[in-house]
């Protein structure tokens, strides 16, 4: 495992990044690499975590909410959300002008009565996409990320910078930062579990994915094996390379495209390697249905996957389901492009026993 690539840095809050000297260096056309960039706001490595919610909990099931809240509109709406002992957020804002440079994590975990660990995916250099930037007012902080909210004590927060993918600085969005892991320790009633938010490149082929899962699950290794592990997140299982026009086009005409990518796991190798690790996968998933509509078809994609290994569904609960996001009349449409997951688990013992 490289540890420059390893963070465990956690303070009361991110501390200021200054987005305006980042723009200015390319303002000025001066050639830095994205780690010489990445050099110049430290404070992007820095973990928030906020342990003061802890409340009572069951020990059993343990509810996981795993959902790609495309930038926190959900929690400006204060839109419904599946009930749950632990969730794994992607996309994330803090201080953008989008979503009205809220901390939609803090918020949501004041409105949730929950805990908190959130960590930078990428500062922003522009309000967003080219809708966005027609919201009001200027980003006051700039910051998009992940998080892991929790009912129950959060300990030993990690940072797993991901290598490869997109170079988002060259794109129309210009953003700094990287695909990620965020890893933390839970105590629960029914003993230690180990949750990972994680959100792998959308921009690239298959197998630049299978590699950032490798890191992951590398990292993992490196870690006590007997602590039962829930993953989750935005895996973009899109099954080829999304910047490849003859992919795309060959995938659009195929009529098993909807089979396709509502089970990927045939072009996606990162599930041989979660296989081989013991992450369980195909049974904690409603593969009924997909988890991203696409815009002007009638299909789904399964992009947002939960994961795990020393747990299995609890017995009695419902099934895993897929949750579409509330509609929201303000922005005319759902409050996020993603459906929500929800799964009931056990931890399993020693003995193969669910814990009580």
């Amino acid at each position: 495992m490289n540890e420059d690539n390893l963070f465990r840095e956690v303070r009361p809050s991110i501390p200021a990044i200054d987005t305006s000297r980042l723009a200015a260096i390319l303002d000025t056309g001066e050639r830095k690499t994205h780690e010489e960039l990445l050099a110049e706001v430290p404070g992007i490595h820095v973990m928030e975590l906020d342990n003061s919610r802890a409340r009572e909990a069951p020990s059993r099931p343990l509810c996981v909410v795993c959902w790609n809240g495309q930038r926190g509109h959900f929690v400006l709406e204060k839109a419904p959300i599946p009930s749950a002992q632990i969730y794994l957020l992607n996309e994330m804002d803090l201080g953008m002008a989008r979503t009205d440079n809220l901390h939609t994590v803090r918020e949501l975990a004041k409105r949730l009565g929950l805990n908190y660990v959130f960590a930078v995916e990428f500062v922003e250099l522009t309000k967003g996409e080219p809708e966005e930037r027609r919201a009001r007012g200027e980003n006051e902080r700039g910051l998009h990320g992940n998080a892991i909210l929790t009912s129950y004590e959060i300990r030993k927060p990690r940072l797993l910078r991901l290598q490869g993918g997109a170079q988002w600085l060259d794109d129309e969005q210009k953003r700094i930062g990287s695909r990620m892991a965020l890893v933390c320790e839970l105590e629960t009633p029914a003993g230690p579990l180990r949750a990972v938010v994680t959100h792998l490149e959308s921009e690239a082929p298959p197998g630049l994915r299978k590699q950032q899962m490798k890191q992951v699950l590398h990292y993992l290794d490196e870690e006590p094996s007997d602590v039962p592990t829930v993953l989750g997140g935005d895996l973009n299982t899109w099954t080829i390379d999304k910047r490849n026009e003859k992919e795309r086009a060959q995938l659009k005409g195929n009529p098993e495209t909807p089979a396709r990518l509502l089970r990927p796991m045939k072009w996606e190798p990162l599930f041989d390697d979660l296989a081989s690790q013991g992450f369980a996968f195909e049974e904690l998933n409603d593969l009924s249905r997909g988890t991203y509509p696409l815009p002007g078809f009638p299909i789904e994609a399964r992009l947002d996957w939960i994961v795990a290994r020393g747990m299995r569904i609890a017995e009695g609960e419902s099934p895993p389901e897929v949750i579409p996001a509330p509609y929201s009349e303000r922005l005319g449409r759902p409050v996020s492009d993603h459906h929500t997951l929800r799964v009931c688990l056990d931890i399993v013992t020693p003995s193969g026993a669910s814990s009580d």
